[in-house]
């Protein structure tokens, strides 16, 4: 069964199930799980590309991830035949409130001015293990640039727009193809 009227992300995969009762051990990619307080649905792609809904029962964080309980799971077997499928959470749930921290898919496709200069449209994301970095799409070149509060002036998500000022010969100098 899809979810055809909203969009879902890609956040993580079932690592192994968890304890007699049919818990499962989610590896998040990111490792950031702030916004697990939220969850209500999630939903699991199968091997298959088939994605199933799933009513989570609890959830708490774990490692690098979470252990999740989902009302119809009840026992280990039904849990390690889990084990390897995508976990998917409705989009809405990574949006930031007013003051909160952003999540980094809300600037996706946002205009980049470097001040008030227009030097592309954000179009994917990185890390360098330190930090993590816009790709920002400039012409035919992409270049990666840090998403650092030193970095960032203002971010008008009314007109999607991202104002910067980063020291200018760094896109040229992280220019990737």
């Amino acid at each position: 069964m899809n979810n055809p009227d909203k969009k879902n992300q890609k956040v993580g995969k079932i690592k192994d199930a968890h304890g007699l009762k049919g818990e499962v051990y989610v590896l998040v990619f990111s490792q950031d799980t702030s916004w697990s307080e939220k969850l209500s649905v999630v939903y699991l792609e199968s091997p298959e590309n088939e994605i199933i809904p799933y009513q989570v029962a609890h959830c708490k964080p774990h490692k690098d991830g979470l252990i999740l309980k989902f009302e119809s799971v009840n026992d280990r077997n039904q849990s390690e035949a889990l084990k390897g499928w995508s976990f998917l959470i409705p989009d809405e749930i990574l949006v930031s409130s007013e003051g909160e921290t952003i999540y980094l898919k809300e600037v996706l496709n946002f205009q980049v001015l470097l001040k008030d200069q227009f030097v592309g449209y954000v179009k994917a994301f990185s890390s360098n293990g330190m930090q993590d970095l816009l790709i920002i799409q400039h012409d035919d070149h992409n270049f990666e640039v840090p998403f650092v509060s030193d970095f960032i002036l203002k971010i008008d998500f009314k007109a999607q727009k991202l104002f910067m000022n980063f020291p200018e010969g760094l896109m040229s100098l992280d220019k990737i193809d």
